[in-house]
Parts: C-alpha cells; sequence; structure tokens
C-alpha cells in the first residue's frame, strides 16, 4: 500500500492471512495432481472464504484486500475470458455480472496491500 493510501482493516488483513496458509496447504495436500484433497482442508478453507465474505468492509482498501485474496485462487486471466465469453455469448447472469464487478476490483486492487 502507498503510504497515503489508508490500510485495510487489521482484522481482515490476519483473516486473510489465515486463509492464504490453509490455502498453501490444501494447495500443498496433493489435489492438483489427482489425489483426493483432505476434507477437513476443505471444510477449512471453505470456513475461512465465509469468514472473509462476512467481515463486514468500512471502505475501498477492505474491498481490495478481499478482491486481491480472490484474486489469488482465481487467476485474472481466466476469471477474464470466461466473462468475455459470456459477454460474446450476447447472455450473463447475475453471478457473471457479479464476477465481472469482481475481475474489475481485483484489476484495481493489483499491488495494493495483500495483493
Amino acid at each position: 500500500a502507498r503510504a497515503d493510501e489508508p490500510a485495510a482493516s487489521p482484522k481482515l488483513v490476519r483473516l486473510i492471512a489465515k486463509h492464504d496458509r490453509i490455502n498453501a496447504l490444501l494447495n500443498a495436500s496433493g489435489g492438483d495432481s489427482g489425489i483426493d484433497y483432505p476434507k477437513g482442508l476443505i471444510r477449512a478453507a471453505g470456513a475461512m472464504r465465509a469468514r472473509l465474505l462476512g467481515f463486514p468492509s468500512r471502505g475501498l482498501p477492505d474491498i481490495l484486500a478481499k478482491a486481491a485474496c480472490m484474486a489469488r485462487l482465481y487467476p485474472l486471466a481466466d476469471l477474464e475470458e470466461e466473462l468475455n465469453s459470456k459477454v460474446a455469448s450476447g447472455h450473463a447472469y447475475i453471478d457473471e455480472v457479479a464476477l465481472g464487478i469482481a475481475l474489475d476490483l481485483m484489476k484495481l486492487g493489483e499491488g495494493t496491500l495483500c495483493a
């Protein structure tokens, strides 16, 4: 974060750090190699994502920190490709609209705290 930017809420920063640690354990558990992910880690990751989602953002720094966290889970290029195909089809559901807003925030948040 730049010195003149307000910081994300310290509690949110701690939640994101805990989420990232759990996600790193999940990724290291071998799920990408065809081995099933440990159910306990899946539950822990889902619970942390729910806590992040439920954290009451107090302003743009908190929203951008959440978006940066999401960008680590959902690569921007993949999300952009998926949304571009929806745009090209001429039809999008509310989920795609929400993901489009999230993509904009992820791009805006690149290089900020927690990115």
